[in-house]
């Protein structure tokens, strides 16, 4: 999977730079790599596990091997975005209205922070 997911990186990369654009790859929040968690969230990481029990594990595994790019790729790592921060997720991976606001704000930062 991760080398599906760099081969794509690749082709982005390479579609971008053709257009003289810049690309900015993003590792999106999730429960399963937040820490401090409340309540509502170890249950909802209780939910999911009980059906896919590998999943923190894997997603743990992969978003280390994505934050360390490949061939030069920048990657905007968001995992921890939204430690401290309630009611920001819907499910482990879905963002709430907060959390989309919050992802929003930054990556919009993010983007004007690129600009030359």
């Amino acid at each position: 999977m991760l080398i599906i997911i760099f081969a794509r990186r690749n082709i982005l990369q390479f579609s971008a730079d053709s257009i003289s654009t810049k690309c900015i790859f993003i590792l999106q929040p999730t429960l399963l790599v937040q820490s401090n968690l409340n309540d509502r969230d170890r249950l909802l990481i209780q939910e999911r596990l009980k059906y896919f029990p590998q999943s923190r594990e894997i997603i743990s595994r992969g978003y280390a091997l994505l934050r360390i790019g490949r061939n030069g790729n920048v990657v905007l790592d968001l995992s921890g975005l939204f430690n401290d921060v309630e009611d920001a997720y819907f499910d482990v991976s879905h963002f709430t209205k907060v959390g989309n606001a919050l992802m929003g704000k930054y990556i919009h930062d993010a983007i004007l922070e690129s600009e030359p």
